[in-house]
């Protein structure tokens, strides 16, 4: 497999736009030095539309990108054979339910993925949890097989089907496969995105990723982000020189971008973080997995 020559992590976020300050990118190129963050070239924080063109206009030339995003890619499926049970509409494959997804939110601007959640009448909403409503069908316990096994190294990742609190992984994940189909439907020659695709030729890689995973990977305590012996020390495991003394991590999404580059950086060279041998043949067709998760 051809190596990589960047490496590329977006700190996502499902929130309604259009400029989100929650939306980070780091980048960091071969060898050792430490990622940086890449501000929006069109001012201001960025939407998910300028993070698109961004990417796309980064794809040009010859250099082959690895790039991280932090949202799941797909619903449990692997535990009960389907997406949403005892649904006459539940697609069937991974492309199905993401193609589905853009269809309920083909009126949400922006990627948003609000009109799949909002409301206790939507397509799929028994199934899920929101601060208006809990579907009868939703269940805390719906984990992917990526999930459990991250459990295993300390990061404890949230039940997709949840779309309220702090660890609401469910909103920024209905948008993030706003994202994801719209790049594949559209750039499919170019993007790959694992485990789903093959890799071996494509220019650009798209993988899930966990930043809180990394963290713990390094033995190191995600909540004290903004501490710069931390930083540092995460960076030092996956083989990352320090920060430099004008570079300020400013935010948690800003340090979860940073460490997610580094990782991707070190992770991608890894023969088995490609073949995890837990990841089953359904978890790969209709799941997907979280990058690093052995």
């Amino acid at each position: 497999m051809r190596q990589f020559d960047r490496h590329i992590a977006m700190d996502w976020s499902g929130a309604k736009g259009p400029r989100l300050p929650g939306l980070q990118v780091a980048d960091c190129p071969t060898g050792t030095l430490a990622p940086t963050i890449i501000p929006n070239p069109k001012g201001g924080h960025w939407k998910r539309s300028d993070l698109a063109q961004w990417l796309i206009s980064q794809m040009a030339g010859n250099k082959r990108l690895l790039l991280g995003l932090d949202c799941g890619f797909a619903y449990p499926f692997c535990d009960q054979q389907t997406y949403f049970p005892d649904h006459l509409k539940t697609p069937n494959s991974r492309g199905e339910l993401w193609a589905c997804i853009e269809t309920i939110c083909t009126t949400d601007k922006q990627f948003y993925g609000g009109s799949f959640y909002l409301r206790y009448d939507a397509p799929f909403a028994d199934h899920l949890l929101y601060q208006t409503y809990r579907g009868k069908k939703f269940s805390i316990n719906r984990l992917r097989i990526t999930e459990r096994e991250c459990c295993a190294s300390g990061a404890s990742p949230t039940c997709m089907f949840k779309c309220v609190g702090s660890d609401s992984v469910g909103i920024g994940s209905v948008a993030g496969m706003r994202f994801l189909h719209y790049l594949k439907i559209n750039f499919q020659d170019k993007i790959a995105i694992w485990p789903f695709d093959d890799i071996s030729l494509a220019s650009c890689v798209i993988v899930e990723v966990f930043p809180r995973l990394y963290f713990h990977l390094a033995g190191q305590n995600p909540q004290q982000w903004s501490r710069p012996n931390v930083i540092n020390a995460t960076l030092g495991f996956f083989g990352s020189g320090p920060l430099t003394p004008m570079m300020a991590v400013n935010t948690e999404d800003e340090a979860d971008a940073i460490i997610t580059s580094a990782a991707l950086r070190s992770l991608a060279k890894k023969l088995r973080c490609w073949s995890p041998p837990k990841m089953t043949e359904c978890a790969r067709l209709h799941e997907g997995w979280i990058f690093g998760v052995r």
